[in-house]
This record gives C-alpha cells, structure tokens and sequence, in this order.
C-alpha cells in the first residue's frame, strides 16, 4: 500500500505543476490577446487622427486663401471698382464723415468729424 501512496503523491505533485504551467500559459496568452486589441486600437485612432489633420490641413489652406481675398476686395481700388460695376456713383468717406464709436454707442474723442458736427450744432443753436 505505500507504493501505491507515493505514486498517488508524485502524481498529485506532477498535476499540480502541469496546472501551475497551465495557468501562467493562459495568463500570457490573455496578455499577449490584449496587447494585440490594444495595438489595433491604437492604430485606429492614429489614422482617424492623420485624416483629421489632413482635413485641418485643407480648412487652414482654404481659410488663408478666403483671408487674402478678403483684404484684396477692401482695397479702395477694389471697392471703387466693385461700385462702378454695380452702377453706384460713391467715394470712400473722408475724415469728416467718418465717426468711430466706442462699445457703448459713445463717439470716440478727438475725431474731425465729431468737432466739425458740434460746431455746426453750436451754431445752429446760436441762431435761433
């Protein structure tokens, strides 16, 4: 009966080795299986990232061409150009008709046109 003790013994010891194997055998398979849906992962949003930028790319050329169309049409040649072919018989506005203004409604100090409007307005009172 000791024979049989120690064979069951050494058996029981070899299985427990085999399951010990097993398991870190399952535990990098699960590793490596998750480095491989990381990886892939990965390289999705890095292609998702590079056809953003490509498209960023395309807006920021497209903005810069808008921009320099833009500055070319407020040109004074341009915009003389722009009325004749409309028919409109304008100029641009000189010192006198121009009034800045403030965020709040208020004209800004020392403009031309504003010194020129009280003055006519101080006279206008005058002469009543």
């Amino acid at each position: 009966m000791r024979k049989n003790k120690r064979k069951s013994k050494a058996m029981s010891v070899s299985a427990a080795r085999t399951c010990q194997m097993a398991g870190v055998l399952v535990i990098l398979l699960v590793a490596v299986i998750f480095n491989v849906i990381a990886k892939n992962q990965v390289t999705a949003v890095q292609k998702e990232i590079g056809e953003k930028q490509k498209v960023l790319a395309k807006l920021d050329e497209e903005r810069i061409r808008v921009e320099a169309a833009w500055e070319g049409m407020k040109v004074n040649s341009s915009l003389e150009r722009a009325l004749r072919s409309h028919g409109l018989k304008m100029d641009t506005p000189g010192a006198f008709q121009t009034v800045r203004m403030d965020a709040n409604g208020i004209p800004l100090k020392g403009q031309y046109s504003v010194a020129k409007a009280l003055k006519a307005k101080a006279r206008n009172v005058a002469s009543r």
